[in-house]
């Protein structure tokens, strides 16, 4: 199943996606890029299945201005689940990120063979 560019481009959508299911979508590529209104966490998305989450928040920032609460749980989420994916290329956009948000992001990026995910995240960096 593939979500590419679901959303992209939609520059007034900002709805939770908490009810979407997707443990069965291997592609997010592009999903949410330019949405610019979008200021959600992705926390609820399973990742189970994904191969391709590149571009996914291109051009976006889920956070609300001057806060990193959506990009921080999106990141601890994922980093908390089990059955989170590995080796995935992921674009947080120019979402940033507190220091909660570090802690799962370095799991997210460490090398599988050292406990983590072994992702690689571009994202707006830390606050």
């Amino acid at each position: 199943l593939s979500m590419r560019l679901m959303f992209s481009g939609c520059t007034t959508f900002n709805q939770s996606l908490a009810h979407l299911y997707t443990a069965n979508v291997t592609s997010m590529e592009n999903m949410l890029s330019w949405c610019s209104s979008f200021k959600q966490s992705l926390a609820t998305l399973s990742l189970a299945s994904a191969t391709n989450l590149s571009l996914m928040l291109n051009g976006c920032n889920i956070n609300a201005a001057g806060t990193t609460t959506n990009y921080d749980a999106t990141l601890v989420a994922w980093a908390n689940d089990p059955a989170t994916a590995v080796s995935l290329n992921f674009n947080g956009g120019s979402s940033k990120y507190s220091d909660v948000g570090q802690v799962a992001r370095n799991f997210l990026t460490l090398a599988i063979g050292s406990g983590g995910k072994g992702w690689t995240i571009t994202d707006g960096g830390h606050i």
